[in-house]
C-alpha cells in the first residue's frame, strides 16, 4: 500500500507510508506540524484500488 499527501495544487507534500501490510486496519499517525494550515488530499494505493480523501489541517 502506498499513502500520499497532495497539497490544493496537486505537489506532492510527503509519502505517508510504502509498505505491505496484511489485511485489516490499520492506523497512520501524521505529524502535520510542519505544513501549512489548509486542505490536502490523501490517495491510498493497494494492487486492486485507488482511493483519494480530502483532510483538513488545523493549528
Amino acid at each position: 500500500m502506498k499513502i500520499l499527501s497532495y497539497d490544493q495544487k496537486g505537489s506532492l507534500i510527503c509519502i505517508l507510508t510504502n509498505m505491505e501490510y496484511e489485511s485489516g486496519i490499520h492506523t497512520l499517525m501524521w505529524e502535520t506540524n510542519k505544513i501549512l494550515t489548509g486542505v490536502y488530499l490523501c490517495e491510498m494505493k493497494t494492487k486492486n484500488e485507488i482511493k483519494t480523501v480530502k483532510i483538513v489541517v488545523g493549528k
